[in-house]
């Protein structure tokens, strides 16, 4: 390995202590950097999830021409010239360029952030991550314990964004469903592009003007190379942060490459059934290039039948890639009543792993 891969595992072995209150906290420190989670209280979850549909901007519905509008609506040169465009990575799955119709919904202003996801896994007794930096197939070539802690150094704290599979994003924002009573899921593929692109003007980048300068609205080189808090430089004129860099974000949509040539104008759900998930949005170390809002990338839902890759970097059941994140959604059309938001902490937490297992165990059985 030329390059380290960063991953995220989950740390099953890590000792717990219960508190008075039900919920369970580590005895010490989960990162070489000394980070400890938010200790999980039920005035601490309340206030987190409180914040969490606090940050959410409500953003007006309507119609816009949904995919690639700089490479596949127009002529190309002229509209990459408008903003400032030297180059743009145009792929077949970004089009072609299509009506759709939205309703109102919601969108978080930020990433899921790790106190977030912190304060989550442990209200419902799950496994905390962690990087396992003391596995030494993880360091690459020429490297070593201190050199791997040095890159995972600030990766994982409370204000940077938490590194999660689909399942794990899925149950995040489900769960702020459960205890609030309000419709939380993630959003759209359709949602999270109109949102990104100003309510889906012809935006290349979530940026305050739709144009990347540096240092400004947009990392430099330098600032590149690394992850950011989850509210870093500017927002997009609605307010939402990082869409254009930092981590990939899971939508609820499965992928088909070729879903834009049938999709329904109102309110596309993506298709009924897949094998893979779609990741919207930028992500650090790549090129603008790269980072453009109409850009779609397909995962596995699940990895971990990678034989090759879980030898190698010893992956257990539920590990998170590096660079997914995701933030959530409210499907309401109306503005929400913050100050007399319910919040009930004993709702039980969904399992969207374990769900998607029964539907596809469900399958198979009837195939044969």
């Amino acid at each position: 390995m030329k390059h380290l891969v960063l991953f995220l595992t989950l740390f099953s072995l890590l000792g717990c202590n219960n508190t008075s209150s039900g919920f369970e906290t580590p005895k010490g420190p989960i990162t070489p950097d000394g980070y400890r989670p938010p200790s999980p209280t039920k005035e601490n979850i309340e206030n987190m999830v409180r914040n969490a549909i606090r940050n959410m901007v409500f953003i007006e519905g309507g119609s816009f021409k949904m995919g690639n509008v700089i490479c596949f609506d127009g002529d190309r040169k002229m509209n990459a010239e408008k903003y400032q465009i030297q180059h743009m990575y145009c792929y077949t799955n970004e089009a072609p360029v299509h009506k759709v119709t939205l309703d109102s919904f919601h969108l978080n202003k930020y990433e899921i952030s790790y106190y977030e996801y912190d304060l989550f896994t442990q209200a419902t007794k799950r496994p905390l991550i962690q990087f396992d930096i003391l596995n030494p197939k993880w360091w690459g070539q020429s490297s070593s314990y201190e050199s791997a802690k040095r890159r995972f150094s600030k990766l994982r704290t409370g204000e940077m964004p938490a590194a999660i599979d689909w399942f794990q994003a899925s149950d995040y924002c489900r769960w702020l469903g459960a205890v609030t009573g309000l419709p939380v899921e993630l959003p759209t593929e359709a949602e999270w592009e109109y949102a990104a692109r100003n309510r889906g003007l012809d935006y290349p980048y979530a940026t305050d003007n739709g144009e990347i300068e540096p240092g400004r609205n947009y990392p430099s080189k330098e600032q590149n190379k690394r992850r950011h808090p989850v509210k870093s430089f500017m927002p997009n004129p609605l307010g939402l942060y990082n869409m254009s860099f930092n981590v990939q974000e899971w939508v609820s949509d499965w992928y088909d490459e070729n879903y834009y040539k049938h999709s329904p104008e109102k309110n596309p759900q993506g298709p009924k059934t897949g094998i893979k998930k779609i990741l919207r949005g930028g992500v650090t170390k790549n090129k603008p290039s790269f980072n453009h809002n109409f850009g779609r990338v397909d995962k596995d839902i699940d990895y971990t039948h990678d034989k090759e890759r879980l030898e190698m970097f010893n992956f257990k059941e539920g590990d998170a890639l590096f660079k997914n994140g995701a933030r959530c959604a409210i499907h309401l059309a109306k503005p929400i009543d913050i100050d007399n938001l319910k919040i009930d902490l004993s709702k039980p937490a969904p399992d969207s792993r374990a769900e998607w297992l029964a539907t596809k165990d469900s399958h198979t059985s009837s195939s044969k």
